[in-house]
Order: structure tokens, then C-alpha cells, then sequence
């Protein structure tokens, strides 16, 4: 079993306030386990949060001679 994060390894993870996980939680965006009166999160979940604000792709285009011409373009 992975150990579960607790609200404030998330924020600093997040780079945010933990009033802002609190709000994450509260708007179902951010899974959590319920454990005593605190919050506690998989590292999974938090991931694949993270996951789910990922903006855009990187895409390498090649031609047949000279391989790779970029990323993203």
C-alpha cells in the first residue's frame, strides 16, 4: 500500500494554499479519504489531478530524410 498524503504535502506538491486543496475537495476536482477530521490523499489521485490540467501535447514531426524537425510546432 502507498502511504496517503496528507493536505499540506499536497498544497506543496500543488504549489498552493491548502485552503485551495480544501476548495479542490469540496468541488469533487481532487479525490480524498475522509480519515478522522483530516483529509488524506493517494498520490495517484493527486497525479492524475495533475493529469487532468495538462494543457496541450508535444508532438516531434520527422521527415523521411532528416529525422526530427522540432517539437510542438
Amino acid at each position: 500500500m502507498t502511504a496517503l498524503l496528507t493536505k499540506a504535502q499536497v498544497a506543496e506538491i500543488l504549489a498552493v494554499h491548502k485552503n485551495t486543496i480544501d476548495r479542490y475537495c469540496n468541488a469533487r476536482k481532487l479525490r480524498f479519504y475522509r480519515i478522522s477530521a483530516g483529509k488524506r490523499f493517494d498520490p495517484a489521485d493527486v497525479q492524475a489531478f495533475l493529469d487532468s490540467y495538462r494543457v496541450g501535447s508535444l508532438t516531434l514531426h520527422t521527415t523521411q530524410d532528416k529525422g526530427v524537425t522540432g517539437v510542438g510546432q
